[in-house]
């Protein structure tokens, strides 16, 4: 269920009061974050409107290739903020995390992919305000064929660069950390 607050101002600052119970701390790290305040500030929560905090859900993978005893990760860059990182998209209606992860690595770059049992991996961010999102990423390597097909419409160019390199190429946190991980689960469990 999503959390709501309701605002009310305080000495001049709005101030979000959970509606439900146990949420004193969270409480308190709204109120300490002034970006927020300045938000509700200009979004007219400070009118006392109550503001719901929407969820939204995509999935998709680090696509890997072994290639002369070292490991590739495939990075696509997204047209939508120029960034570095992985095939990922929302989760449709009536899917699960492996179909969704399936269909948007087969739309952003054309490949038939098997995702790797084992690995699963959730990382939450706010994109916007008042919208939280988690994305689940899987590990997944090309069945046959590793040519790339990118998604005109998405995606702007992609490469496919030494897993030792590429958490400098990726632009955000989130996405280094999934590749630390990628690669401890890649030296525990050896690719068959």
């Amino acid at each position: 269920k999503s959390p709501v607050f309701r605002t009310r101002i305080y000495n001049g600052q709005p101030v979000f009061l959970p509606l439900r119970k146990g949420s004193v701390q969270a409480l308190n790290s709204i109120i300490s974050c002034s970006a927020h305040r300045r938000h509700a500030a200009r979004s007219g929560a400070a009118a006392g409107r109550t503001i719901k905090m929407l969820r939204e859900k995509s999935c998709g993978a680090l696509v890997y290739r072994k290639r002369k005893e070292k490991y590739e990760l495939l990075l696509i860059k997204h047209k939508s903020g120029g960034h570095w990182s992985f095939p990922k998209g929302h989760v449709e209606s009536g899917e699960n995390e492996l179909q969704t992860a399936l269909r948007e690595i087969k739309e952003e770059t054309g490949l038939d992919v098997r995702l790797m049992d084992g690995f699963r991996q959730s990382v939450e961010y706010f994109p916007k305000p008042h919208v939280k999102k988690q994305v689940v990423y899987f590990l997944a390597s090309p069945e046959a064929d590793d040519t790339v097909t990118k998604q005109e419409e998405e995606i702007s160019d992609y490469r496919w660069c030494l897993l030792d390199e590429a958490d400098g190429l990726v632009t955000f946190r989130n996405d280094k950390n999934l590749i630390r991980e990628a690669k401890r689960f890649l030296t525990v469990k050896r690719e068959p």
